[in-house]
């Protein structure tokens, strides 16, 4: 790809405030469009056209584009001028006498990693032999030949059904958004989908302009290959086989019967996170049952619709129930693992390649290290400590073999829509916004400066009205997987009737403290409880834990003496009295083992064995409060989820109302805030 002018098209931003009333936009040549960005922002946007749109093709032979015949934009990867000017610098002193200074400009080459591939081909044919000696062999060492070239070229579907695959020019687009004009780098864009008319306001008059921050190689190191062994006997190194996802083109269902030689196999598995394309945008992959694998599953594979399934195969993941048929988008996922079986072609014809949410090539690595298998079938596997979006399954050159796979094997998909210091920001215009959070905002709204605005541009200032989907920023103990504590959780269900599971902690006159998986601890209101079961393992089956029986009566439920829960301690009541009906709880402690409550039979005060008694029951709320609907669903990090209505939003932490009552989540313990209606 010839060398961007990223640097030289510097983002350019006005603000605008969020909801001011101005007049239908009366410039002309605009053209709505659907625009991503690679900091994970998805913006509804009007393009300006007044610039010619051009595509040069691998030929040379350059196309002249319209707005109105383009459907959609995939654009490839770009890079700073400057680092492309340190690229050719760095080659030329590869003829330098001086060894120190070769080494030197090999270094710097590696560190420049994709940026780096148009100085090194060019130097590949260079009259030096030595110089042209080196540069192949980094090239090699990079990863770079043909299929990186493809890789790199911006890809258009437009609406008569074709496509075309070059560099598109100009380098920069004008998009007007809902908060000012921006000139955007095609450095900073992913893709651009056109869209039917939609009303904007006017391009705001004044513009400031800030560079955009490329995006660095991925670490060396990042990931490596496998082998089907490593899953079969050593577990410990990454996901098992067994709790792997999987894709056989054998299990599944289309309408009532099963799939089928010939039919379409690109989203077949998109409910499981998984998506198939092929590389060339003309071509589909289909079902195929020419000469079964010898895989786990049965006789059908993939391949694409080519003559022969002469074609590569790229393979995309999404959040599993994201998936829009209609649209063919989910939301962006990765995997740390995945492997496959590749049929039948010589050792080493076959290769795989794992890219980032950035473009970044994490590994590569082909057939020649994998053990054939009955039939010269071959597994591909790759693993990679940052997350894993898109794989390349390639054909090395010459084309003879076609290329089918089966059994392909992922691990769990985790979302990879931004880096874990940003937060996401969803709203009911459709815009999907990047950014920061802001500390304390007033009441009713919320402070967000999204990530392509320069940290010195103010935050807007979005209404929780606006809002449909936020999730906080991961923090960086968070990455991890929170541990599960040990012995059996506690139950425990709301005035609401919402259940979750949690370590039951104390309980005061005012609040019920509990400790969340991964030691997170949660205080609510107990004005929120209805219920506390101690002993949820002791529930009959099919019975959710906590439930409450017809007419319940606030109180105490002792545990049967029989019942063996490894408590340390053993019950001291009376055997006679199982239950004590109408009594408040006024407190309990797990660390003491102490509960006191009050069975208001005028003798004052119990203090009672806590490891006796089974159930806590609380009295009901007032109707009002159980009757509200509540617009928003809370889900918590560790896998709790409540009923709430959102009353504001902080960097630090999220308040809502539930049953009656105003919680403070901690923002390290909510995985996302999402309107149900």
């Amino acid at each position: 790809m010839l060398p961007a002018k990223a640097a030289r098209f510097p983002i350019a931003f006005a603000v605008a405030a969020w909801s001011a009333a101005v007049a239908p936009c009366t410039e002309p040549e605009w053209q709505p469009a659907t625009v991503q960005g690679r900091d994970g922002s998805e913006i509804k946007a009007l393009v300006r056209t007044a610039s010619a749109l051009a595509l040069q093709k691998a030929d040379g032979t350059v196309v002249a584009l319209r707005w109105a015949d383009i459907e959609a934009i995939r654009f490839g990867p770009r890079w700073p001028a400057e680092q492309y000017r340190q690229a050719e610098e760095s080659v030329a002193e590869l003829k330098s006498d001086d060894f120190a200074t070769r080494q030197k400009a090999l270094q710097q080459l590696r560190a420049l990693g994709a940026a780096a591939g148009a100085a090194l081909r060019k130097a590949a044919s260079s009259d030096d032999p030595e110089v042209a000696t080196r540069s192949r062999e980094l090239l090699a060492e990079l990863g770079f030949d043909d299929r990186t070239i493809e890789a790199e070229q911006d890809r258009l579907s437009l609406k008569d059904g074709s496509a075309l695959a070059g560099q598109v020019s100009p380098e920069a687009l004008d998009l007007h958004t809902r908060w000012g004009l921006f000139t955007f780098p095609l450095a900073a864009l992913t893709s651009l989908r056109t869209e039917a008319d939609a009303a904007f306001p006017p391009p705001a008059a004044e513009v400031r302009t800030l560079p955009i921050h490329p995006f660095a190689p991925a670490p060396k190191g990042t990931g490596k290959a496998f082998v089907l062994a490593d899953l079969l006997e050593d577990p410990a190194q990454g996901a098992s086989i067994e709790v792997l996802t999987s894709a056989g083109f054998d299990d599944l269902l289309v309408g009532q019967r099963k799939l089928a030689a010939g039919d379409l196999a690109e989203d077949a598995y998109a409910n499981r996170g998984l998506l198939l394309r092929a590389a060339d945008p003309r071509q589909r992959v289909i079902v195929d049952d020419r000469e079964p694998l010898a895989g786990r599953s049965g006789g059908l594979a993939a391949c694409v619709n080519a003559p022969r399934g002469l074609g590569d195969l790229d393979l995309f993941f999404v959040l599993p129930g994201s998936y829009d048929a209609q649209r063919r988008e989910g939301r962006p996922a990765g995997v740390h693992t995945i492997g496959l079986i590749a049929g039948d072609a010589p050792a080493g014809y076959l290769g795989i390649e794992a890219y980032d949410r950035h473009g970044r090539l994490l590994v590569r690595c082909d057939s020649s290290a994998s053990p054939r298998a009955a039939g010269g079938v071959s597994f591909l596997g790759v693993r990679a400590t940052a997350p894993i979006v898109r794989v390349r399954v390639f054909r090395k050159a010459p084309a003879e073999h076609p290329l089918r796979i089966d059994d392909v094997l992922f691990d769990a998909c985790v979302p990879v829509s931004r880096e874990p210091q940003q937060a996401l920001l969803e709203l009911k215009t459709g815009d999907r916004l990047v950014g920061y959070p802001e500390g304390r905002s007033p009441a009713g709204l919320f402070g967000f400066r999204p990530a392509f605005l320069p940290a010195i541009a103010p935050a807007l200032s979005v209404g929780l009205s606006d809002i449909v989907r936020y999730e906080p920023p991961l923090q960086p103990d968070d990455q991890a997987i929170f541990p599960r504590l040990p012995g059996a959780m506690h139950a425990v269900r709301l005035q609401n009737g919402e259940a979750f599971h949690a370590r039951f902690v104390k309980l005061d006159a005012q609040q019920l403290f509990l400790e969340l998986p991964g030691g997170v601890h949660l205080a609510l209101p107990r004005t929120l409880v209805r219920k506390i079961d101690l002993c949820p393992q002791l529930a009959d089956g099919g019975q959710e834990p906590a439930a409450l029986g017809a007419d319940e009566k606030p109180g105490v439920e002792f545990r049967p003496k029989h019942a063996s829960t490894g408590a340390p301690a053993q019950a001291k009541h009376d055997s006679d009295l199982p239950r004590m009906d109408d009594a408040e709880v006024l407190s309990a402690d797990i660390a003491t083992g102490e509960l006191t409550v009050d069975p208001k039979d005028g003798a004052g005060e119990w203090r009672i064995d806590l490891f006796s008694t089974r159930f806590l029951v609380f009295p009901p709320a007032a109707a009002t409060n159980m009757a509200r609907e509540r617009e928003w669903v809370l889900r918590l990090r560790q896998g709790g989820c409540f009923s709430v209505t959102l009353t504001a939003i902080a960097a630090d932490q999220l308040s809502a109302e539930m049953a009656g009552a105003q919680v403070t989540f901690p923002a390290r313990i909510v995985a996302a805030v999402e309107r149900t209606k």
